[in-house]
């Protein structure tokens, strides 16, 4: 029995000897015990997120518990469920979801806390795709040559990077790569939610970005809805971002899926909402857009109504264009290739949006500027033969642009307001060499630049009829010249059917006020009369001050008379009567 204890005495040694030299040491036993607690702890996350889901979808409290409830589950999602994002991200849309359901947008604390979990699962989610991202473009650029790496467009790579990066990394399963999907389907779903009322405390349209970026796809009825919601369009930075994402959607589509259309109105609107700010860029991106549905429609059906509702710009949105482009001083080549497109598609640009691009176009810079666009306009036509289905070529990398009626009639009105009357008669001399037909408003500025040139020439005292030392020879001789220019002007005018342009006779007239020949422009107004254009009401005043200023009160009330016959019945003015109330009173004394 001694032997017998002593031998299991000494097996029970033996086996503690062997436990001991088998045993772990202290760092690897430490490790086990973490990746035991790690592995409860990821256990106990995931109920705490399948109990969290399940309090989420059943929020019915009142106001301040469900405010209360909100603001806690979102601190739990954002720090206490951080490390688990499949968890985390499955738990925002259904959070998100839930606060559509409520009825308590007046509540301070209630969109605070709505705009702060939509703020939060929009970062995350971003950090998340490009974290993905990163990965799966790695493991691509390893494959790929580095020649073949400097023609990537970032931009158009960019897109479905998102779905793309989730199905190629390398380190996602099957499972876990199409919770990933569902994920993002679900916060693309999140979009439905868009209102016009909640669209101010929602970022939708940053969400929308985030998803199409990503490779999300919603359905125009979706994205046109954020975009009409998103109206008035007074930042620009939400604005580029809708141009942004309806862009990259309309080049995604196949061309069996509808178009994402957004009509005229609309794209002026922000076209006119930017420029206020002299921002261009949304602009380009508009025409970028346009043409993308153009040729979008142009290869389903060409005789489409779309075509030319939906593709062809409005004339304001024309405006809009060429105004913010002449406003920024290095974009000229755009502002005439724009005006000989406006031009083709039928519109005819009117005197005042004329004069107040010259205006803008005089103002930015010398005159240097209007030479430099002058030297456009004739380079592109000796380098090129005209090609009628097409305004605007690309020479040397560089757009050149066909001369048009609008843009020789912008640059001889800047001409003519700075003065630059010999300029403004020189560039009327090569229309026919352009292959542009004169028109109305070019014998308007024409007169325009011959008026300009009169009144900023002559001495003050000759301009109201008094006798001035100055009057000599020469002077007589070089009134003489201008007073035959102008007659041209108005002759060649007339010729063409332009001699009733009410802005043409009243520069006319001013002109002949300006040089003492105050008779000839009243019997010129007698005379038009019955022109197919009303007079102007200033041409009769002009003319009246000027004959009240030589005393003839008699010529005066012709003038009056004459005012009435052409259709002003109260005649002139209270403030232009009391002006010659004044000047008589004066002549008398």
């Amino acid at each position: 029995q001694q032997q017998q204890q002593q031998q299991q005495q000494q097996q029970h040694q033996h086996k503690q000897e062997e436990m001991k030299i088998a045993e772990p040491p202290l760092e690897n036993k430490s490790y086990e015990n973490d990746v035991e607690e790690y592995v409860l702890r990821q256990k106990l996350q995931r109920l705490r997120g399948e109990i969290l889901i399940g309090i989420t979808r059943s929020m019915h409290f009142k106001h301040f518990d469900y405010t209360n409830m909100a603001e806690e589950l979102l601190n739990i999602i954002r720090h206490d469920i951080h490390d688990d994002p499949l968890l985390q991200h499955k738990l925002y849309p259904i959070l998100l979801r839930s606060f559509s359901k409520q009825t308590l947008s007046s509540s301070p604390q209630f969109r605070s806390i709505e705009n702060e979990a939509w703020c939060a699962a929009l970062s995350s989610l971003e950090q998340e795709l490009d974290r993905l991202q990163r990965h799966s473009t790695v493991e691509e650029d390893e494959k790929e040559d580095e020649e073949n790496l400097s023609d990537v467009n970032d931009d158009d790579n960019h897109i479905n990077h998102g779905i793309a990066a989730v199905q190629n990394h390398p380190e996602i399963g099957e499972e876990e790569r199409s919770k990933w999907v569902d994920i993002i389907q679900a916060y693309e779903g999140l979009l439905k939610l868009s209102t016009f009322s909640r669209q101010e405390n929602v970022p939708f349209v940053k969400a929308m970005e985030l998803i199409v970026a990503h490779g999300g796809t919603p359905s125009p009825e979706v994205a046109l809805n954020i975009v009409q919601n998103e109206y008035p369009y007074t930042t620009t930075k939400t604005t580029r971002s809708i141009l942004q994402s309806i862009i990259r959607l309309q080049k995604s589509k196949s061309p069996t899926q509808p178009d994402y259309l957004i009509d005229s109105n609309t794209l002026e609107l922000m076209a006119s909402c930017v420029a206020k700010r002299g921002h261009r860029h949304p602009i380009t991106l508009i025409w970028e857009y346009m043409s993308l549905v153009h040729s979008s429609l142009l290869e389903q059906d060409e005789s489409s109504p779309l075509c030319s509702l939906y593709s062809k710009p409005s004339e304001g949105l024309y405006e809009i264009a060429i105004m913010t482009f002449a406003a920024s001083g290095n974009r000229d080549h755009l502002v005439f290739s724009m005006l000989a497109d406006m031009e083709k598609e039928g519109y005819k640009p009117s005197r005042s949006f004329l004069f107040n691009l010259s205006a803008r176009l005089r103002t930015r810079s010398s005159v240097r500027r209007l030479d430099h666009a002058m030297h456009m306009v004739r380079s592109s036509l000796k380098r090129s033969t005209h090609n009628e289905n097409s305004d605007s070529i690309e020479d040397d990398g560089q757009l050149m642009i066909y001369p048009s009626t609008s843009s020789l009639n912008t640059i001889m009105c800047a001409y003519a307001d700075v003065g630059l009357s010999a300029k403004a008669i020189e560039l009327y001399n090569e229309f026919e060499e352009l292959q542009c037909n004169p028109d109305e408003n070019t014998f308007a500025f024409l007169m325009d630049s011959a008026l300009m040139n009169v009144s900023t020439a002559i001495p003050p005292n000759f301009v109201t009829g008094q006798q001035s030392s100055l009057d000599d020879e020469n002077l007589m001789s070089w009134l003489e010249t201008q007073t035959d220019a102008a007659d041209a002007i108005f002759d060649a005018a007339t010729e063409m059917g332009f001699g009733s342009n009410k802005h043409l006779l009243h520069s006319y007239v001013k002109l002949l006020c300006n040089v003492g020949k105050v008779d000839e422009a009243m019997y010129l107004l007698e005379e038009r009369l019955d022109g197919s254009e009303k007079i102007s009401l200033a041409s009769f005043e002009y003319a009246a001050l000027s004959q009240a200023k030589l005393g003839k009160m008699a010529a005066v009330e012709s003038i009056v008379i004459m005012s009435r016959q052409a259709g002003y019945e109260s005649g002139l003015s209270k403030a232009v009567v009391e002006r010659i109330k004044r000047i008589s009173s004066t002549l008398c004394d």
